[in-house]
């Protein structure tokens, strides 16, 4: 998967600490449930997030 920019969605999750990764995928599903609105923003950090879950899966985390 690819952002505007060219750069792979994969590639971007190694610029930001797991912490920070963790705490939006935790916004994220927050807001899913509540039904908030998703900006382009939201959507390719969910898409973020939905890559580190497959890989935490995939490692046996």
């Amino acid at each position: 998967v690819s952002d505007s920019g060219g750069q792979r969605t994969s590639d971007k999750i190694q610029e930001y600490p797991q912490a920070v990764q963790e705490t939006w995928c935790r916004h994220l599903l927050l807001a899913r449930a509540s039904g908030s609105f998703y900006s382009c923003r939201k959507v390719k950090w969910e898409q973020i997030c939905h890559t580190l879950i497959m890989k935490y899966q995939m490692k046996g985390l």
